[in-house]
């Protein structure tokens, strides 16, 4: 019950502080590359929302995870925190510019080599991340970049941290959520066949539902 308690408790504190840093975070990324932005016009109206955003789906997403995962190590669920943390980040800028930031990607990365040194499989990830990263290129070129290179390279850092098996289904899945979501856009004109699509935040949730899953 403490144990609940305490994991409980220490998910609110990373959520509000987590929430205030990557807000921060990202006003300082898009700052200092406003000419990658896809709306830049809308960045202080984004800025507004996305404070709320950040706060309710962290502290909702790492309070679910903590409750509801099984973890046998302080590090596991430590790692558990700081994917969902990213995922949320990375939503968030792919919403909104359709850009995930590669200072944002590689940490990210690095910290997915660091936690699978310490748990071990290292081979299995690396290659999780080269074939995944090579695969979603060859997508991405035939379908003449409909699939970003952000999203490339995601998928590559989510290979390190959950490994081959785990990827595949949470590439299958990012696939299947975003053609849905794609399908419903179309059908309500909201989207033409031509329109960008941010793949990222669907790879982004698949890895969240596999990790409280």
């Amino acid at each position: 019950m403490m144990a609940t308690i305490l994991k409980f408790a220490l998910s609110v504190v990373l959520a509000v502080a987590g929430s205030m840093a990557g807000q921060r975070w990202i006003t300082y990324l898009y700052a200092s590359a406003p000419d990658i932005l896809d709306k830049p016009y809308r960045v202080a109206e984004n800025t507004k929302k996305r404070q709320s955003f950040l706060t309710m789906s962290l502290g909702f997403l790492l309070c679910f995870a903590s409750l509801q995962g099984d973890y046998s190590t302080v590090s596991a669920w430590l790692s558990a925190m700081i994917v969902i943390y990213f995922c949320v980040l990375f939503s968030a800028t792919d919403w909104e510019q359709h850009v995930i930031f590669d200072r944002m990607l590689i940490p990210f990365a690095v910290l997915g080599l660091l936690f699978t040194l310490l748990s071990g499989g290292l081979l299995n990830h690396i290659l999780a991340a080269a074939a995944g990263g090579i695969v979603f290129l060859l997508l991405s070129i035939l379908t003449k970049g409909g699939i970003g290179g952000g999203d490339i390279k995601l998928v590559a850092a989510l290979g390190l941290w959950f490994g081959t098996e785990a990827l595949t289904h949470i590439a299958m899945t990012g696939i299947v959520l975003a053609g849905l979501v794609a399908l419903v856009l179309l059908l309500t004109r909201q989207k033409g066949r031509l329109d960008y699509m941010a793949y990222g935040p669907y790879f982004a949730l698949a890895a969240i539902l596999t990790i409280i899953f």
